[in-house]
């Protein structure tokens, strides 16, 4: 049941910028793209539907690294077995190390994060367990608990693994968004990204100014903002809001 809710939420309410994406990457031979917060791969899996809907093979050559810390998703992930990904059980942010990682227990993907925003706003809380009680009735709705998690930054990532450019960074985190971008600036100041999609998340009261911090901090390295989608349904019943921010590196 929590799969089908999350297939209805991901596919109805969320914001599906899946096909300029797709035309972004399609003139590609090869890529390597980043997954972070990839819960059951479906962003993965969404854009490459748009390659085999458009009889493109490229991605066949692609790298695709999906990054999520919530336990036991390995056996949920893509099941195509000619993929060239790889999943990583981590929790991507600021700096390699140990920490406490927020997971809800009534439905995974949702604020699960190292940033207890959804933990901490009672009404998002409520509201999303009644709603998942009424559509699942017989589950018992357990809340928020704490799992310890590693963690890593994009930095020692790349230069662990030798990748020597990311054509698309994808970020999904719950909040913890601009660490992970703390988390990159060697790479960023080596020009090694080329795209980047994110999430940005906060309380409602501190949303703007960090949109304007992240905007700015990524004008630092070349980036324009190109595209800004509101995520509707986060701000419903909450103190939360959430937009999809889609910025290219300039020539």
């Amino acid at each position: 049941m929590e799969s089908f809710i999350y297939y209805i939420l991901d596919k109805f309410f969320e914001n599906d910028n899946t096909n300029l994406l797709f035309n972004k990457l399609k003139q590609k031979n090869s890529a390597v793209i980043f997954d972070i917060g990839c819960y059951k791969g479906n962003f993965t899996i969404n854009l490459i539907n748009h390659f085999k809907k458009n009889k493109l093979n490229s991605y066949k050559n692609y790298s695709y690294f999906l990054f999520d810390p919530i336990p036991n998703l390995k056996k949920e992930l893509i099941n195509q077995n000619n993929l060239n990904y790889k999943y990583l059980e981590y929790a991507v942010d600021s700096k390699s190390s140990k920490k406490e990682f927020y997971l809800n227990q009534f439905y995974n993907s949702a604020g699960s994060s190292l940033i207890g925003i959804h933990y901490a706003d009672r009404l998002w809380l409520n509201s999303r367990k009644i709603f998942m009680k009424i559509m699942n009735p017989f589950k018992i709705k357990n809340n928020f608990k704490t799992i310890n998690v590693k963690t890593i930054s994009i930095d020692d990532f790349v230069k662990k693994n030798n990748i020597d450019k990311i054509d698309l960074l994808k970020i999904d985190s719950e909040g913890n968004e601009y660490n992970i971008l703390l988390g990159s600036k060697t790479t960023l100041k080596n020009k090694k990204i080329d795209m980047i999609y994110l999430e940005v998340l906060d309380n409602k009261n501190k949303y703007f100014e960090k949109e304007n911090l992240i905007i700015n901090f990524l004008k630092n390295y070349n980036f324009s903002l190109l595209k800004k989608d509101k995520l509707r349904l986060t701000s419903f019943l909450s103190d939360i809001i959430a937009y999809d921010l889609f910025f290219i590196k300039k020539r």
